[in-house]
């Protein structure tokens, strides 16, 4: 809105300036067409055919407008559902342009009915002078007839010869009079008939201007018919495009609330994003340290898999070695049958040997050798078992180095290909890394395309610089030449170039009017575009948003859903470990056991050896004892050792039985043993390879989201970085308006002293300049006005900027504990704000003070003491503006370090709740500060403003009219000493009196007065001299018939001043008739 309203202000200040060009056009035209017809008649008719020519012209144009003005009404009305404001655009340039179609028209329609009416007063002149010059001489020609007969009959009694020679010289005088008489009738007769050729010419000038005179009334009425349907038709428009614009706030309200909205959105999505960040984080930890609890695990149960195998192999070597032992117990058990069927045979023989003693005794010694061999074939038995025992022994040794040999080569090629994936995992990282440097020497190019982008934009505008550095220049230069045209007004020639240098000039400054207007409307449609494809990056952004929402919510839900498996993983992690723990606690009891069992089933192979080697002895010391008590009493050996053996194989069956359930119960506990451990082994790495799936694709994720945001915030920055130029640059127009404030004030004060002096026509050109001065000031007041508007606008926007950050400080760092040394330069920094802000408050006081007693000295009187006090009071002005410069100058550098050390504190998160609490209390002090300095500034413009210019008014009044303003003066003076609102009021009464005068005079304004008496005086100067006296005075018109045109323009330009203010700047109960008197 405030971009709006200030194109429309400098859009009306144009306008302004192209009238005022208008009429300095208007006046010089009017000059040079009088100096013209003085010269000559025939360029009468050569204007008058190019003013009907561009009549034509202009009623063309007109009618061509009128046909773009409905073409676009109708493409308006089709095109208002679909773009309304470009609709908007095109009404505007189309209203424009019909005024300022409107206003040539009534300039051009004005300057013709003023050509035909100094047309016909030049005839009527003309013909006068026709009349004048042949009176004159007819009446030398009897004067000097009457001469020559009182010279005849005075010389009449003279001599003869002085007689004749007399009547010589008389007949050739009257010769020469004849001859000057016919001449003179040759002349007279010429004169008639460029009498009657000059009447005929002002009969054609008077059709013809009968004729302009009713085509120029027609196209009045057309034009005022015209005005009113175009009237009619843009007060609708501007009603739906106040309803439109309404919208336009409400919508804008509403994207700004949604921006702020999504904003905070941002802001909280950030948050979550860093929290989701160190979840991951800690996520990956706890992944890592799983892993490494895997890995551990996997290496435990690889060697418990190395242990139990060895075990197994252990075990089975045992089962052979028992099965060998109970082999070699059946062939003892065999050999022991086989003995007791030799001692029962023995016995046999004993009791058949006392039938034959001689048999017998061979008998026994062959059965004493047949023991012998026996017993040395069993030690060789037992001696070729042994070494068969060991030979086996020796290769399941070599089996089990073979079976660990295997074990070691499949490890070997494990960790080979672990190798390999890792040397894959490594390649992949230097690819990505090789990528993301290529896409960091990407942002490097584009980061050196923007600097040089920005360097080149930063040369056009020092080259802008520049250029209005030179306009300013020749401004100055033209002001210069102004003020010499003024001061030789008396010379005639040099003012004749000078006019036709400001005629030049005018002309170039048309030409740069249209043009600059050309370049407005470019520069407006550029703008328009700016903010279209803002709009769109604005959906673009929002567009952005929701998808990063959308995308946010669906990691929010897998966040959520990898917390729940992580916790799941984590119970399943628990559980596994709790299982390798019973299994670890198992398989210690059952490595005890089995070295338990083994201990008992070496003690049993060494008892069983031991008794195998006691049995051994026993059977030699048996068949020792049997070979010698053979005779003795075999049946009671015979039954002992029946005993004993049965005995044995009772105590052998049932070590082996037990040795046998032991050893089926070891196996089948270490088989589930070794099936839970690679189930759990399985499932574990299921579960990592799930794990390292879903982590992968997260944070890629992660990763996307985190260059969105980056890009965001760097966008954000620019943003930032802009916004502070911009408020950087305002502040330099504010500190160069305060200078040309300053710059006015003295002329003002230099104005006043020069009105002070007698009236004089320099003096009346003096106020006018003065007048036309304040004009511009109150134009420059108006532009000052809207700046400050915007940078209020600017202001707030800054204070929601700072109240998003506190809410983003507030959400970042809520816990966060404050540090004393950040405390300490907040609040020495807060002490200096304060201490700066009396300063300044106490500034704008002394200059309030100031600027009263500037308006008291200027209303009082015109001393020498009264004006080197106002120098003084200047001069203390201007140093308390450099005070104030230099303390919004630091205020300035103060605030945007704080700004930068919270942007820092809250991108690192070190800000507490103290700390925000006084960045708060600081902004708004400086708001506060800003926004009493602008209200100040506003007042102290406004009252200076309103004192000079009812001064200037004052003085002008004193100049043209007399004493008794200048007494309704002082005592307005004296009342605005005593009291403010009498001042007004007697300010008011002094503007009723000079309306009342200039009503009484038939001008509405000083400006008319002023044009009308300058035009009365220039007329009587060219009068005496073409009359050479003052007959002409007579015929000169009304100074009130010709104020009329002047008078109706500017009741018009007041009236549409009036309704503009009224619509955009309410004025004030006290200051609305000092603004608008």
């Amino acid at each position: 809105m405030s971009n709006g309203y200030r194109t429309l202000s400098q859009h009306l200040n144009d306008l302004k300036k192209e009238n005022f060009s208008l009429k300095l056009r208007i006046y010089f035209l009017e000059e040079r067409i009088q100096q013209k017809y003085e010269d000559s008649s025939d360029h009468v008719y050569r204007t008058n055919i190019e003013l009907k020519v561009e009549v034509e012209s202009l009623k063309q144009e007109l009618q061509e407008k009128q046909d773009l003005l409905d073409k676009a009404l109708t493409t308006a009305e089709s095109l208002s559902s679909h773009n309304e404001a470009e609709l908007q655009r095109r009404c505007e340039e189309r209203q424009q342009e019909i005024d300022h179609m409107q206003e040539l028209l009534e300039t051009k329609i004005q300057l013709l009915q003023e050509e035909a009416q100094l047309a016909q007063s030049e005839a009527e002149r003309m013909a006068s002078l026709a009349g004048s010059s042949s009176q004159p001489l007819l009446e030398d020609m009897e004067d000097s007839q009457e001469e020559e007969n009182l010279q005849t009959q005075s010389h009449h009694p003279a001599s003869h010869t002085y007689r004749d020679r007399v009547i010589g010289e008389l007949t050739s005088a009257l010769r020469c009079k004849e001859a000057m008489i016919t001449e003179l009738s040759q002349q007279k007769s010429a004169l008639t008939l460029r009498v009657g050729e000059l009447e005929g010419q002002v009969e054609d000038l008077s059709s013809s201007l009968l004729q302009k005179e009713s085509d120029a009334e027609f196209y009045q009425e057309e034009l005022g018919r015209e005005r009113l349907r175009i009237e009619q038709e843009m007060q609708t428009l501007i009603e739906e495009q106040q309803s439109q614009l309404n919208q336009y706030e409400c919508a804008a309200g509403q994207c700004v609330s949604e921006l702020q909205k999504a904003q905070l959105q941002v802001q909280s999505l950030q948050t979550k994003i860093h929290e989701s960040e160190a979840n991951n984080a800690k996520l990956q930890e706890k992944l890592s340290e799983m892993e490494c609890e895997l890995r551990s695990i996997r290496q435990g149960a690889q060697n418990q898999e190395r242990t139990i195998q060895c075990l197994t192999d252990s075990v089975s070597t045992k089962d052979n070695e028992a099965e060998e032992l109970y082999q070699l117990i059946e062939g003892q058990n065999a050999t022991l049958c086989k003995l007791r069927e030799m001692a029962h045979r023995n016995q046999i023989t004993h009791t058949q040997a006392p039938e034959g003693g001689s048999e017998g005794a061979a008998l026994a010694q062959l059965q004493g050798e047949l023991v012998g061999l026996q017993s040395s074939l069993f030690t060789l038995g037992l001696e070729l078992e042994a070494s068969q025992r060991a030979q086996r022994q020796s290769q399941r040794q070599a089996d089990d180095l073979s079976r660990a040999k295997d074990r070691l080569q499949s490890d070997l090629k494990e960790a080979l290909q672990h190798r390999e994936v890792t040397d894959k995992h490594n390649q992949d990282l230097s690819s990505v890394l090789a990528q993301s440097r290529f896409e960091l020497q990407a942002k490097e190019a584009q980061l050196k395309e923007s600097k040089a982008e920005k360097h080149t934009e930063v040369q056009e505008r020092d080259r802008h610089i520049t250029q209005l550095k030179h306009s300013l220049q020749d401004k100055e230069r033209q002001l210069q030449e102004y003020s010499e045209l003024l001061e030789s007004a008396d010379s005639s020639k040099p003012r004749d170039a000078l006019l036709d240098r400001l005629r030049e000039r005018i002309r170039d400054r048309d030409r740069a009017l249209e043009r600059s207007i050309d370049e407005k409307f470019s520069g407006l449609e550029e703008r328009e575009e700016q903010v279209r494809k803002l709009q769109l990056a604005l959906r673009e952004k929002e567009r952005d948003l929701e998808r990063l929402r959308c995308i946010l919510s669906n990691n929010e839900e897998t966040i959520t859903n990898l917390d729940a498996l992580v916790r799941s993983k984590e119970l399943d992690v628990e559980q596994a470990a709790e299982a390798h723990r019973n299994l670890q606690w198992l398989q210690q009891q059952g490595e005890e056991r089995e070295k338990s069992t083994l201990r008992e089933r070496d003690t049993l192979i060494s008892q069983l050896q031991t008794a195998l080697q006691t049995r051994s002895q026993e059977t030699q010391v048996l068949t020792a004892a049997l070979l010698a008590k053979v005779q003795a009493g075999p049946n009671g050996v015979v039954e002992e050792l029946k005993a004993r053996l049965t005995l044995k194989e009772k105590q052998f069956q049932e070590l082996l039985s037990d040795r046998s359930r032991q050893s089926h119960e070891h196996q089948s506990q270490v088989q589930d043993l070794l099936s839970t451990i690679s189930t759990k082994d399985q499932y574990i790495q299921d579960c990592t390879d799930r794990l390292s799936l879903v982590i992968g694709e997260r944070t890629g994720q992660l990763q996307e989201l985190r260059r969105q945001l980056s890009s965001q915030e760097r966008e954000m920055g620019e943003l930032r970085r802009d916004r502070e130029k911009e408020r950087v640059e305002e502040a330099e127009r504010l500190q160069n308006l305060l200078k040309e404030k300053e710059a006015f004030i003295q002329s003002l004060m230099q104005g006043q002293e020069e009105s002070m002096e007698p009236s004089t026509p320099e003096g009346a050109a003096e106020v006018q300049v003065i007048q036309e001065e304040l004009q511009l000031v109150s134009k420059k007041e108006k532009e000052a006005q809207l700046e400050l508007s915007a940078l209020r606008s600017a202001l707030a926007q800054a204070q929601e900027q700072a109240q998003k950050q506190g809410d983003r400080f507030k959400i970042l760092a809520p816990g966060v504990v404050a540090r004393e040394p950040s405390n300490t330069d907040h609040q020495s920094v807060l002490e200096q704000l304060v201490s700066e802000y009396h300063r300044l408050n106490d500034a704008l006081r002394a200059e309030k003070r100031l600027y009263q007693s500037l308006s008291h000295i200027q209303a009082r009187g015109n001393s020498s003491e009264k004006t080197q006090a106002l120098h003084t009071e200047l001069d203390s002005v201007q140093a308390l503006r450099g005070q104030l410069e230099e303390v919004l100058a630091r205020t300035r550098k103060t605030a945007l370090a704080l700004e930068r050390a919270a942007k820092r504190q809250s991108d690192f998160g070190e800000l507490s709740t103290e700390e925000e609490e006084e960045g708060d209390d600081e902004e708004g002090s400086t708001d506060e500060f800003s926004d009493s300095i602008e209200d100040d500034e506003e007042k102290l413009t406004a009252k200076s403003l309103a004192s000079t210019k009812n001064a200037g008014m004052a003085c002008e009044q004193g100049v043209l009219s007399g004493g008794p303003v200048s007494g309704a003066l002082s005592q307005g003076a004296e009342g605005q000493v005593k009291q403010l609102a009498e001042q007004k009021r007697a300010l008011e009464e002094e503007l009723e009196d000079m309306r009342t005068q200039l009503e009484t005079t038939g001008c509405s304004s000083l400006a008319q007065m002023r044009s009308t008496l300058l035009r009365l005086q220039q007329e009587n100067e060219a009068l005496k001299e073409n009359q050479g006296g003052v007959e002409g005075l007579g015929e000169l018109e009304d100074p009130t018939d010709m104020c009329q045109g002047w008078q109706q323009e500017e009741e018009e330009e007041m009236e549409e001043e009036k309704r503009y203010y009224q619509q955009w700047y309410p004025p004030r109960a006290s200051e609305a008739p000092q603004q608008y008197g």
